[in-house]
């Protein structure tokens, strides 16, 4: 059987779609994941890596590295790979997978003979280009790593058309597009909930500052009480996540719940009525997503609404799944919101429904397998 390797700097379990597209390959071929926490996949072997801890002097020094443009010496302080370079002294694979930029000196590193796929979830040259502190200290650094690897690789992966055009455009190789469309669900329908008197919105994900979740918190505030939004967040700052919660407190009909197992959200989500995503533009690629939440309202049978993204707001009028605002504030919000009846909602849950299994990551499934067999 023919060996993977599969490289993620995440807990990949909670990695949706890492965790996916291992799940797609594990019954066809032999695969070893390397990853911050075990994904728990039968079948599947694990080799932990991590982040080294830092003091403050290894902070300064690192800093210092990226400054003087000294990135390789930045990489390999950063992370620790004793354990993988020992548990992979004697090992060879014949395609390695790599997740994100981040991974792709690890893979170079310990590819002998096999080839790399390299799977980008973002456009990491401008990752968070809307921080001036990532402008200073990690633009350049990204910059580097995408110079250097990219055009070493055998095969690339992204997550959507027009990030898959800027690879292309800066580094001469087009990549195929891999959605983040969720697994198909067969076992649920939509929730008729329209003798409620409530239209039920929900979101759920990290509780980013980027991500501006008080737009929706402040979208609420415009709405009576006919309208709810119920907001499953997982603190990715605790400055930030504070602030939310304050301001669910004060909002009668907002209502914050802790974050739950990936395995849970789908159908957790089914008992509401519509997706709610406002991602304002402040980055290259929030201005480009198209997220794993998106697919994930489809499989829990939901409406979405959701501010103007191109990708997402093409995706959405295509198939009738909602509405899309003028713009990215809570006017623009709660104007198209107070325009929805009962049977809208009814029809775009049932449009969901209807297409559920169109997008889906089973039809990705079989593509992502196409790839890997053309290149193994």
């Amino acid at each position: 059987m023919k060996r993977i390797l599969m490289i993620a700097f995440s807990d990949i379990k909670n990695d949706p779609r890492v965790y996916r597209h291992i799940n797609f390959i594990k019954d066809y071929y032999k695969v070893v994941a390397i990853g911050y926490k075990n994904p728990e996949i039968s079948g599947v072997d694990f080799i932990k890596t991590e982040i080294r801890e830092e003091s403050i002097f290894d902070k300064f020094e690192r800093a210092f590295f990226l400054k003087i443009k000294e990135y390789e010496k930045y990489y390999w302080d950063k992370y620790d790979f004793t354990n993988v370079f020992r548990e992979l002294k004697n090992e060879m694979f014949d395609l390695i997978i790599a997740n994100d930029i981040d991974t792709l000196p690890l893979a170079f590193k310990i590819k002998g003979k096999a080839k790399v796929v390299f799977d980008a979830h973002e456009y990491f040259p401008k990752e968070f280009e809307e921080s001036l502190y990532w402008r200073f200290f990690f633009q350049k650094y990204k910059e580097y790593l995408c110079k250097k690897y990219i055009p070493q690789v055998d095969v690339m992966i992204t997550v959507g058309d027009r990030i898959a055009k800027e690879y292309f455009i800066n580094y001469g190789i087009r990549p195929f597009v891999i959605s983040n469309a969720a697994n198909y669900i067969d076992s649920l329908l939509p929730v008729d909930n329209r003798r409620s008197g409530i239209i039920k919105f929900v979101h759920f994900g990290y509780a980013l500052e980027s991500r501006k979740i008080e737009l929706m918190i402040r979208t609420f505030k415009l709405l009576d009480k006919s309208y709810e939004l119920y907001l499953y967040l997982k603190p990715q700052s605790n400055r930030y996540y504070e602030k939310i919660k304050k301001m669910v407190k004060v909002t009668e009909n907002v209502f914050l719940f802790d974050p739950i197992p990936y395995a849970e959200v789908i159908k957790t989500m089914n008992v509401y009525d519509l997706g709610f995503y406002i991602l304002p533009t402040n980055n290259f690629n929030n201005a480009n997503a198209l997220p794993n939440k998106i697919f994930e309202f489809i499989q829990a049978r939901l409406g979405i609404i959701s501010g103007p993204s191109p990708e997402i707001s093409n995706l959405v009028k295509k198939y009738g799944l909602g509405l899309i605002t003028e713009d990215f504030t809570p006017e623009a919000a709660a104007n198209v919101i107070n325009k929805i009846n009962y049977e809208d909602v009814w029809q775009f849950k049932n449009n969901a429904h209807k297409f559920a299994y169109e997008l889906s990551a089973e039809k990705n499934k079989l593509e992502y397998l196409k790839i890997i067999e053309n290149i193994i």
